[in-house]
């Protein structure tokens, strides 16, 4: 999703997490403020899932590092040519906070959302941008070469 939204989808992602954490009474914070500068954010947010984490029983030991390696991948986007694909990969280090989020909620019974708004169009939408990104991606890589 990150990467067919050209990375809006990070700031979504951020945006529904604070949201939650809010209306969990866990925080005072603005959500939409969180979500857009999510790289400033992001620690305190883990800060947070790591006190739930560990009430639930699930391990904390990658977060920390996921996070860093989140921020450490949307920096190397300054790299020229390539850089563009280190940033759009970033959400990668995300995968392991995803999973201690459905870990979490697991422990604590909830069910899966179901994702019954997604439709063919969705995926018709990730083929054409997919599409895009990886002509323009190759042609910018056989411009430079």
């Amino acid at each position: 999703m990150s990467f067919t939204t050209l990375g809006f989808y990070l700031i979504y992602w951020g945006y529904k997490n604070w949201k939650i954490m809010k209306a969990s009474g866990r925080t005072a914070a603005w959500p939409p403020i969180c979500g857009l500068f999510l790289p400033f954010t992001l620690f305190s947010l883990l800060d947070k899932v790591k006190d739930e984490a560990r009430a639930a029983g699930v391990s904390t030991t990658k977060l920390t590092i996921s996070a860093f390696g989140f921020l450490m991948l949307g920096l190397l986007k300054m790299i020229p040519v390539v850089g563009i694909l280190f940033n759009m990969s970033s959400f990668l280090a995300l995968i392991p906070i995803n999973r201690a989020f459905a870990n979490i909620n697991a422990a604590h019974q909830q069910s899966k959302p179901e994702y019954e708004n997604f439709t063919w169009l969705n995926f018709t939408w990730f083929a054409v941008v997919a599409a895009w990104l990886a002509f323009h991606i190759v042609r910018e890589i056989m411009r430079v070469s």
